[in-house]
């Protein structure tokens, strides 16, 4: 009998780390490093300064549940907070004011492969007569996950 049970007690525990562990292995989070990861970001500079129109090509996610964060940099000098307009495979376009140390969180639920996050600035400018870049706001980083 004492021993039924305590096969029965490893048996749920064997279980249930095997289910966690599962778990785990299933989520999916990636920090994108914006100079390296150059295959699946276009319009974003070395610096991390977004320009008129940036793209963030995200492949391989799950079926949903996948969130973007955009870390935006408190930086844009002796001009008022930046306009963006985000929208998720060319569907539903959403705007977003980016000021002092901003954080933006969009859903991936759209279907297609990669998820293509495209990235307008509304009012850009340029940073001094030596830098011709038309500029919108500079990222802090991408966040992924699911």
């Amino acid at each position: 009998m004492f021993g039924n049970r305590l096969f029965i007690y490893l048996l749920s525990a064997l279980l249930s780390v095997a289910a966690v562990i599962g778990g785990l292995g299933t989520a999916y989070q990636r920090h994108l490093n914006v100079p390296l990861e150059y295959s699946i970001i276009d319009g974003i500079a070395r610096d991390g300064w977004l320009s008129k129109r940036a793209e963030l090509r995200v492949p391989a996610l799950a079926s949903r549940g996948n969130t973007l964060t955009l870390q935006f940099a408190p930086t844009r000098p002796a001009v008022p907070d930046a306009r963006m307009r985000i929208s998720v495979c060319s569907g539903e376009r959403q705007e977003y004011l980016v000021g002092a140390s901003t954080t933006v969180a969009i859903s991936l639920r759209a279907a297609c492969e990669p998820r293509v996050v495209t990235i307008e600035a509304l009012d850009t400018f340029r940073a001094s007569p030596t830098d011709q870049r038309d500029l919108g706001a500079q990222l802090n980083g991408v966040t992924v996950s699911s």
